[in-house]
């Protein structure tokens, strides 16, 4: 009896360990993109080990990886250099800007947040984010947004200008 027990244990995590394998592919497969490996590698950290997360720095003292979105939108707007082209003016009288490259556009958030898995989908999503708080409004126009009346510095005529 102990013995079947030991063949029926043996048998069980063969096939665990087999199953484990189609389900968390190799680190190392040529089809894992770098996100795919970073949700694997979460997936198997222990869930009793507590992650401590700091989204932003403390008020004081910014860092560059604690800027805030439209904050970047606007400096990129205002350093052509910076662009890339990825966003540009509408008019900016008005302060609407359209998105251009949007793969760019979110390549370059993503670095500034050390984040390589970033995606327009994403960005967008936090973009829109911002019409409750009326840093930004609503514009007819695919890719096309608008500085509301709670976001300061873009004007032609505003202190700070970017160089």
């Amino acid at each position: 009896m102990c013995h079947r027990l030991a063949d029926l244990l043996a048998t069980v995590t063969t096939h665990r360990k087999n199953l484990e394998q189609q389900v968390l592919p190799d680190k190392t497969s040529p089809h894992t993109s770098v996100c795919e490996e970073t949700s694997i590698q979460e997936t198997k950290s222990s869930p009793v080990t507590p992650k401590h997360h700091s989204r932003r720095g403390t008020k004081g003292n910014r860092t560059n990886q604690s800027v805030h979105l439209w904050e970047f939108v606007r400096d990129l707007l205002l350093s052509p250099h910076k662009n890339q082209d990825a966003v540009r003016w509408e008019n900016r009288k008005e302060g609407t800007f359209r998105v251009v490259k949007s793969d760019m556009f979110a390549q370059l958030w993503g670095e500034q947040k050390k984040n390589k898995c970033m995606n327009y989908e994403k960005l967008s999503r936090a973009l829109r984010h911002y019409y409750k708080s009326g840093i930004l409004e609503r514009v007819d126009g695919r890719l096309t947004y608008k500085f509301g009346k709670k976001a300061h510095g873009w004007r032609e005529d505003s202190p700070k200008q970017l160089t």
